[in-house]
């Protein structure tokens, strides 16, 4: 409970922040992964991790199963989505650096 309760916790500071993350409607969501839309997650992704952040595009192309023009939302996502670090171990002090440099790049 305490693990799920913590990512919760940096999920609500990342939406409290402005940032443009994809929600479940599912309320009892454990908040696995804090997806962002943005228009060019490789570019923000590399320029994170020059700044010691570690993200991920959640699905990348070549992981669709087929043509990207055969799953067009499919392939919209793997073009316009950034994962964020959401592991409860972070502080909050972490988690608003990765938010400021966030709002750095984007």
């Amino acid at each position: 409970p305490k693990f799920l309760l913590r990512r919760k916790e940096i999920f609500t500071m990342y939406k409290e922040s402005g940032l443009n993350l994809i929600e479940s409607k599912n309320n009892t969501s454990v908040h696995y992964r804090a997806v962002i839309r943005v228009n060019n997650p490789v570019e923000i992704k590399e320029k994170l991790l020059k700044e010691g952040i570690k993200t991920i595009i959640p699905i990348e192309d070549w992981e669709l199963l087929g043509d990207g023009s055969k799953y067009k939302n499919s392939y919209n996502l793997t073009q316009t989505t950034l994962s964020l670090p959401i592991y409860p171990s972070l502080k909050n002090k972490e988690v608003e650096y990765i938010i400021e440099q966030l709002h750095k790049v984007i």
